[in-house]
């Protein structure tokens, strides 16, 4: 879940990106990143293409269900015009796996040879799965393609894959510091914010205005880490802007005469779920 996480954030990085510079996909930006900017303009730096690879997508499945569909559904609808893309694989293709709205976003389909007319409908919309041979048989199932495809897929050997991995390492330098993956830590991170803010509300609950230098002193951050807690409470509609002035920012929790928390705290706590 993490890389999921992690690529919904790298698309939308990327989109701001394009919109930065008037374009619409990936293509177009490292085409203007391999031209000479203009006085005043910062260098362009390609971007790469990303393959994200699930080898086994019932195990995430199984786990939750609901964020992996919704991740999933996400990048395949928006990821593809940044250059990410996703192949996700199972062996066991039910309905709760390879549900219909994932079906749906995933045009290009491949089936092996599968035990019943049911797990081919479930991959390809039609039978025929079932009657494959085994060994690299397979039917290809292409949105540009009326009928699906019958082809053959290569036997890719342990010892094969083994050549191929050795050498990639050998193309990277011996003193090169090993690459940690750029999603590590990034779930325990967001639960830590969500975390902050709930105790930035129950700080905020009986004051009227606040600044972020009291944050910092009551939550006992640093500053720029409370500066950041603070345009996340503007944001969700917790304070309001700040009035200038060093007068700090309206804090927007109201209370009703008996006390307790009034419509504006719950709605502005709803949104953070």
């Amino acid at each position: 879940m993490g890389a999921l996480t992690w690529l919904l954030l790298e698309m939308d990085d990327r989109y701001q990106s394009f919109k930065a510079v008037g374009v619409r996909n990936v293509e177009t930006y490292n085409a203007l990143a391999g031209k000479k900017p203009k006085k005043g303009e910062e260098p362009i730096t390609p971007l790469p293409y990303i393959v994200l690879v699930i080898d086994e997508l019932a195990d995430l499945m199984m786990t939750a269900a609901d964020d992996i569909e919704r991740q999933l559904c996400r990048l395949a609808q928006m990821a593809r015009a940044t250059g990410i893309h996703l192949i996700i694989a199972t062996q066991r293709p039910s309905t709760d796996v390879v549900t219909g709205l994932i079906k749906a976003n995933f045009p290009t389909r491949i089936a092996f040879s599968v035990t019943s007319q049911i797990d081919s409908r479930v991959i390809l919309d039609a039978v025929g799965a079932e009657r494959l041979l085994g060994r690299g048989d397979m039917l290809l199932m292409r949105p540009d393609v009326a009928k699906l495809q019958r082809v053959q897929g290569c036997l890719v050997t342990d010892p094969e894959i083994n050549a191929v991995v050795a050498f990639w390492k050998a193309q990277v330098p011996a003193d090169r510091p090993p690459v940690v993956a750029p999603w590590t830590g990034l779930l325990d991170q967001m639960d830590d914010e969500d975390g902050l803010i709930q105790d930035a509300i129950a700080v905020l609950r009986d004051l009227e205005s606040c600044s972020t230098s009291m944050l910092q002193r009551k939550l006992k951050i640093g500053y720029p880490k409370a500066a950041r807690l603070m345009e996340d409470l503007e944001k969700k509609g917790i304070v309001g802007p700040d009035m200038g002035g060093g007068q700090g920012r309206e804090v927007l929790l109201a209370k009703d005469e008996d006390g307790e928390d009034g419509d504006e705290e719950s709605e502005a706590e709803s949104e953070l779920f």
